[in-house]
């Protein structure tokens, strides 16, 4: 008995007709009959009556019919896990992210992937929130970080949620408060991220009531902390960044506290390519321990 057989006995049951049987699977009506037969001697039991009309079921065949369709599926669900295996041995995945994240989180979850299905090679874009969404959307990356909130057309899970700091050189005057304010932030050269590039940043600052005295405007995190480190002002940064800086810089919590998250998104209407499957399963596995 093996899934082809049921295929065509399954067809026969509907159909009621061995010729019908044999024309729509490509088989002779010889053929059809003779599977007929082995099925019913390897049951041991009469599955179809043949007669004028056609044929029609037993009260065994009626019996064992749920478990030929059983044996059916089964067959379907092991061909399209195969296929999804394949998929994952030649897939590709198009992420979006900025670049804090790039070089704090994803070392990680793309280490894990890789471990995981070595096959699938991975394309990291980098932008800001609003155009990481668009691309996102527009079907020019399959899955990306982003700021929630976030379009309704997207399904999203949080990935994390991190303080935002003051970040001083060593020895600064205000590196002896544990709590900086926007007002003694103001009176400071300030380095920030370029417009776009920050918004979980202006938040903060807004909420402080602050509008530094801009020095410096620059899109990358590690370049900030260097001009920090070097005494060329000071600035306001997520936590996350921190965690793996080697520069020597004093970190103090913001008064009022702020803090941003960060989602993993993807397009709800499709349906998931295997890598961005798999991906997701990598990412809700590594979340529950940041």
């Amino acid at each position: 008995m093996t899934p082809e057989t049921c295929r065509v006995f399954l067809h026969l049951t509907e159909s009621g007709n061995l010729t019908a049987t044999a024309q729509a699977l490509g088989y002779t009506q010889s053929g059809v009959s003779h599977i007929l037969k082995t099925l019913e001697e390897e049951c041991g039991l009469p599955l179809m009556i043949r007669g004028r009309k056609g044929a029609r079921l037993t009260p065994a065949g009626e019996e064992l019919l749920p478990y030929f369709r059983s044996l059916c599926r089964a067959e379907e669900a092991l061909l399209e896990q195969a296929q999804s295996l394949r998929g994952l041995e030649q897939g590709r995945l198009r992420v979006g992210s900025v670049p804090s994240l790039s070089a704090c989180l994803l070392p990680r979850l793309l280490g894990q992937l890789r471990r995981r299905h070595p096959g699938i090679q991975v394309q990291l874009r980098h932008g800001e929130y609003k155009e990481l969404e668009q691309w996102l959307l527009e079907g020019e990356l399959d899955c990306a970080f982003l700021a929630p909130p976030v379009s309704p057309r997207l399904a999203a899970r949080l990935l994390l949620e991190d303080r935002i700091v003051a970040v001083l050189p060593q020895g600064h005057p205000l590196a002896c408060q544990e709590k900086i304010t926007g007002q003694q932030l103001r009176a400071q050269p300030f380095i920030r991220f370029e417009e776009g590039w920050d918004t979980e940043i202006r938040d903060a600052l807004a909420a402080m009531d602050l509008q530094p005295e801009e020095v410096l405007t620059v899109q990358d995190d590690y370049a900030i902390l260097s001009m920090v480190e070097h005494g060329l002002g000071v600035s306001v940064l997520p936590e996350l960044i921190l965690t793996t800086h080697p520069y020597q810089v004093e970190v103090r919590e913001l008064d009022p506290p702020a803090r941003r998250q960060m989602a993993f998104a993807w397009r709800k209407e499709e349906t998931p390519l295997p890598a961005l499957t798999a991906f997701r399963r990598v990412v809700e596995g590594i979340t529950p321990s940041l």
